[in-house]
């Protein structure tokens, strides 16, 4: 229960979290690449990632195969997500 708390109000603790860092770093910087707010991404990943803890935590009604499938699909979807725009 408290996993699911946590996710529940993480997209609100992300949002914008960065974006008064990120202003001042790149008003400083000129004829470079500026650094993009990944906030907005990083609401994108938990809240899928609070879709897939859900599901899998159901336990009524039982999950059948495409409950399983579905799992699957949004466990893949978030670690390349996470990859695509978290490690890079």
């Amino acid at each position: 229960m408290d996993m699911r708390h946590i996710l529940l109000i993480l997209p609100f603790l992300l949002e914008g979290l960065l974006t008064d860092e990120i202003e001042e770093h790149n008003a400083g910087i000129r004829f470079i690449h500026h650094v993009v707010d990944p906030s907005s991404k990083m609401v994108d990943i938990t809240i899928m990632l609070l879709s897939w803890y859900r599901l899998y935590r159901r336990k009524f009604p039982a999950k059948d195969e495409e409950d399983i499938k579905d799992l699957t699909t949004l466990g893949r979807r978030y670690l390349s997500a996470y990859f695509a725009y978290v490690l890079f």
